[in-house]
Formats: C-alpha cells, structure tokens, sequence
C-alpha cells in the first residue's frame, strides 16, 4: 500500500479491494520475453484513513500489458 512511502514507519493497512487486468495476449507476453518493461504507479489520494493506487505495466515499445488498482484503509497515527 501507498501508506508505506509516507511519513516514519509502517502504518497497518488492508486492502479493500483490488483488481489487476492483463490486456496482453499470449503472443504479446512472448514478444516481451526477458526486455525491459516499465511499471508506473500512482495515488490520486492518501487521507481519511483510505489510500488508492494504480499500476500500469509497459512493454518496452509502450503496449500496456496490464493495469491494477488497489483500495486501501490505514490506521491513522493518533
């Protein structure tokens, strides 16, 4: 969870949901092989005790191989 980057410590999270959907074919995970992709990973919020994320993943020449969203709730330190 995104809590993790933030302020000293660890902060006990649970995910509240999360999905991941892969958009590549068989043949296009071939084609990857063993190159280089690049992930991408964002917050749009980290407040009231909840937290999101999404993740994209990039084939070399920029085919987005899959992307995954994350809902989070934290405990907030008192």
């Amino acid at each position: 969870p995104r809590t993790f980057f933030v302020g000293e410590g660890r902060l006990p999270a649970s995910t509240i949901t999360l999905s991941t959907h892969i958009y590549a074919t068989a043949e296009e995970l071939a084609k990857v092989g063993n190159d280089f992709m690049l992930l991408t990973t964002d917050s749009a919020t980290i407040r009231h005790s909840f937290a999101n994320q999404q993740s994209i993943l990039y084939a070399e020449d920029g085919l987005v191989l899959a992307t995954s969203y994350q809902t989070t709730r934290f405990r907030e330190r008192s």
